[in-house]
């Protein structure tokens, strides 16, 4: 390409055209939309999209229009219409043109940049520069096999740590088996103890007292049962000869009993019926609550139920410190302390088994890329409030109130990660600040974000210096990656999608809350131990260098640090955190809890009715059988003397209970001596078993310290093979990049040749893209002008129309009223809608007595709207010659001439 024809691509473009077009008559249709847009001179394309109107408007000359019939109306509503669909598909082909033009663009400015590219490494193709590159590839090749000598001599070091590990392992295992054998005898003998001394307290002999008290009791209650027996017995013997009295009697028991049943039926059938009310209440609360669960479904994050106790212990105790510190010992707040500590650490390692990351639909659909180190604000944003969310659903659950988000939330982790990038964060960074004895976070970069809010760190100015050269800083937690540029784009740029970077930050905030022994950042994360100030959220970002990948969470931020600040503590809605819908399926819960309540209120009222009916049922049974009884003539007598008989025997038998009952407490009472020898025995047999214990645990202990030490050795041999893989695939990697560089040095000629042909194809198509850009706007333009313009005609026409027919039915009815008055009738005016007088109706004028009978027209009411006697459509289907007639009204079209191009 020319140098012209490059500076001709980044001037501004502007197409002028002339001439205007009259309208002749009906020849109007025929001459839309036929400017020469095809007479374009090109050496140097525009860009349609912002070029000025093609198309230049007459100003409309005056001139007396004859008024049009309705048909001529309706046939210039059709022209209107189809001209204005002939715009409207010029503007569908408008742009289709813009979009083809903007690709070409895109397309020709990479390969234009392809093209430099691929100069300049012509231009240092020389051979001297390719034999270079070729020795950098034998180097990078000699290295490799140093590195693979050292992930061989690596791995066998592993191995055999990793086999003393296992042998020991046995050893191990043996000490635990004879630990357990040794807790199961001082548990037998804890037990034969146990029993011993029981027997010796009497226990047995309780055991056998209370029984013999039982049978004191049932043989008083049996001897009463059968006394009273007795004399029921003599009673029925002294009435026996009373038989009519008895039957009136056992006949109003029966009703009596049939009344209650009928009674008790009924309030077992109402008691159902709230039973089976509260049931479905229960289930439709059970139901909306699912519901409502899973129209909220989102990313979520269950903490272990023994890791929520412990931390609201934890924050207990820091109140109670607080409170009562004073009156505390050093030894209580020391062991409680560590105690609490235990609990948290090991406990948080379950809330990595109870969480994992479940990706939206919208998330998983959305297959944008996005720039780590160059995200939009919108994606930024949402990051933070995804984040601020997880935080806030782990707060809650231990009893912590929402972290504060504000504008500032949204604003400072990603001024810390552009510091980060900016530093060119490094694993050689790392390794001074610990070698300082510091910790792995761009202190400086830290510092210098928080700076621009006048945040506090709670430190001296001494020792905020101090913490900066060693990586130490208040605010931030983070994980880094050891990732290079193996990972990028093509383009040397690391991306992930919106839903890779929300799986990426919640793995990451898990890590930080259950890491095996890891309170501080757990703390960090949650703040449970500042549970007396507001928290505030710093935000969420990520950072990516040459090196290392970065997540940065800033949650360690509290009111002691944003007072007095330029902080923006004014909270702001997280979207995420739907607080009606939350409060919604509080309600719903609560609604349940009630349900529940209820239901089982209604259930026990349903058994306890349902016992009463049973009961009522026997009562009626009972007396139903005794009036049978003596209706069938059976004597009340025979009845008596069986209840006494069966009482008789109940007697006899608890006479026999109470025998044996005084018997064996006689026995129990017997063996004190040797029951006191037995526990002594027992005794000994425990504590030389408790001595065996102890023995067995401390053999133990020392086996698992020294599996302890062969474990960390095994362990630093395994990450010393895990440097020396990496160097090898660094080696493998260099020898990967230098050949590269090789082949691209050697067919850098080639690839020259190959992309400016790429790019002279490409500015032909630009150039074709660009003359069917400015056809496609000469058309739009002029049969969008036409449309605007057959529309006011049409308009105007219509007008026109509708004036002259007014003027015509006012004239009409002012006929009309003088007809009337002149044959004696009083006009009333009928108005239109517009105030107009259409037409007039009659009323009858008289004069005489009130007996003279004289017709009278009703009077139709005033201000009803008047129908015309000819209705307007708005468009039709005829080609119409009113254009001849309004032609003169406005000025049409102009005819598009040859374009030419600004240079």
């Amino acid at each position: 390409m020319s140098k012209t024809t490059e500076n001709s691509h980044s001037t501004t473009k502007k197409l002028y055209t002339g001439a205007v077009i009259s309208v002749i008559a009906t020849g109007l249709v025929s001459t839309i939309g036929t400017a020469h847009a095809n007479e374009v001179e090109i050496p140097l394309p525009t860009t349609a999209k912002t070029e000025p109107a093609l198309v230049e408007k007459e100003a409309p000359k005056n001139t007396e229009v004859k008024v049009p019939t309705k048909d001529e109306v309706a046939e210039l509503g059709a022209t209107a219409k189809k001209a204005q669909d002939d715009a409207d598909k010029a503007k569908e082909v408008l742009d289709q043109a813009n979009e083809k033009s903007d690709k070409a663009e895109k397309k020709a400015a990479g390969l234009k940049q392809d093209v430099a590219d691929a100069q300049k490494t012509a231009d240092k193709a020389t051979p001297e520069t390719i034999q270079n590159a070729e020795k950098k590839v034998e180097t990078a090749k000699a290295s490799v096999p140093t590195a693979e000598q050292g992930v061989s001599t690596a791995k066998t070091a592993k191995d055999d740590a990793d086999r003393e590990v296992a042998v020991h392992g046995k050893t191990v295992g043996t000490k635990q088996a004879e630990v357990t054998q040794a807790r199961n005898q001082v548990a037998t003998a804890k037990t034969k103890v146990e029993n011993a001394q029981k027997a010796l307290n009497g226990e047995g002999l309780a055991d056998a007292k209370n029984k013999q008290a039982d049978a004191i009791k049932e043989e008083s209650e049996s001897k009463q049962a059968q006394e009273m027996a007795q004399k029921a017995l003599d009673s029925a013997k002294a009435q026996n000869q009373d038989h009519d009295a008895q039957l009136k009697q056992a006949e109003q028991a029966v009703k009596t009993a049939q009344a209650t049943l009928e009674s008790k039926s009924q309030e077992k059938e109402t008691a159902q019926t709230n039973a089976e009310k509260a049931t479905a209440d229960y289930n439709q609360a059970v139901s909306t609550l699912n519901n409502l669960q899973k129209e909220d479904a989102k990313a979520t994050i269950t903490l272990a139920p023994d890791f929520i106790k412990a931390v609201k212990e934890k924050i207990a105790f820091k109140r109670e410190i607080r409170t009562n510190g004073d009156k505390l010992s050093e030894e209580y707040l020391d062991s409680k302390s560590d105690e609490l500590y235990d609990r948290i650490v090991n406990s948080q390692l379950q809330n990595r088994t109870l969480n994992k990351y479940t990706p939206s639909a919208k998330d998983q659909a959305d297959e944008t890329r996005y720039d780590i180190n160059n995200l939009p604000k919108e994606v930024t944003d949402e990051l933070n409030y995804f984040v601020a969310d997880l935080i806030n659903q782990m707060r809650r659950q231990l009893g912590l109130p929402d972290v504060v988000l504000s504008k500032s939330s949204l604003e400072f982790a990603n001024k810390i990660a552009k510091e980060y990038v900016k530093a060119n964060w490094s694993h050689a960074m790392i390794d001074d600040y610990r070698a300082k004895g510091g910790a792995g976070h761009y202190a400086k970069g830290v510092y210098k974000a928080a700076s621009d809010y006048g945040l506090k760190s709670g430190y001296s100015e001494a020792k905020d210096k101090e913490y900066m050269e060693k990586g130490f800083q208040p605010y931030e937690n983070s994980v880094t990656n050891p990732l290079y540029h193996d990972f990028d784009d093509a383009d040397g740029v690391y991306r992930k999608t919106l839903g890779e970077m929300k799986e990426k930050l919640y793995d990451d905030l898990i890590e930080l809350v259950s890491h095996k022994n890891d309170y501080l950042h757990t703390q960090g994360i949650l703040q449970f131990d500042y549970a007396d100030e507001v928290a505030y959220f710093g935000g969420v970002a990520q950072s990516k260098s040459n090196e290392i990948y970065t997540t940065h969470f800033i949650t360690s931020l509290r009111s002691s640090h944003v007072d007095g600040s330029k902080w923006d503590k004014t909270p702001i809605v997280n979207p995420l955190s739907n607080t009606n819908k939350e409060q919604e399926i509080a309600k719903v819960r609560q609604t349940l809890a009630d349900a529940m309540v209820a239901r089982k209120n209604a259930q026990d009222k349903l058994e306890a009715t349902t016992k009463a009916e049973s009961d009522a049922q026997t009562t009626l049974t009972t007396a139903q059988a005794h009036l049978s009884a003596l209706n069938n003539g059976e004597s009340p007598l025979a009845n008596a003397q069986k209840v006494f008989n069966e009482a008789k025997d109940r007697h006899d038998k608890a006479v026999v209970t109470l025998a044996n009952a005084n018997a064996l407490v006689n026995n129990l009472t017997a063996s004190k001596a040797t029951k006191e020898e037995t526990l002594t025995q027992a005794q000994a047999t425990l504590k030389n078993a408790e001595k065996a214990l102890k023995l067995a645990q401390d053999a133990l202990k020392a086996e698992e310290d020294k599996m302890a030490n062969l474990e960390a050795l095994a362990s630093n041999k395994a990450q010393v093979v895990s440097t020396a893989k990496k160097a090898l695939q660094d080696a493998k990697d260099n020898v990967k990049q230098a050949e590269k560089e090789l082949a691209d040095l050697k067919g850098a000629k080639a690839r020259l040749t190959e992309v400016k042909a790429q790019l002279e194809k490409a500015q032909a198509e630009l150039k074709d893209a660009y003359k069917a850009q400015n056809k496609a706007k000469v058309d739009y333009e002029v049969k969008s002008l036409a449309a605007g313009q057959v529309r006011t005609a049409y308009e105007t026409a219509k007008a026109k129309f509708e004036e002259a027919e007014t003027k015509r039915l006012v004239a009409q009815a002012d006929a009309k009223r003088k007809e009337l008055e002149k044959a004696g009738y009083k006009p009333v005016p009928v108005v239109d809608g517009k105030g107009n007088v259409v037409d007039y109706t009659a009323e009858k004028v008289t004069v005489g007595t009130k007996d003279d009978k004289t017709y009278q027209a009703p009077a139709q009411a005033t201000n009803a709207k008047a129908e015309p006697k000819k209705q307007l459509p708005n468009t039709g289907t005829k080609e119409s010659n009113l254009l001849a007639l309004l032609g003169a009204s406005v000025g049409l079209l102009a005819l598009a001439g040859k374009r030419k191009y600004n240079r």
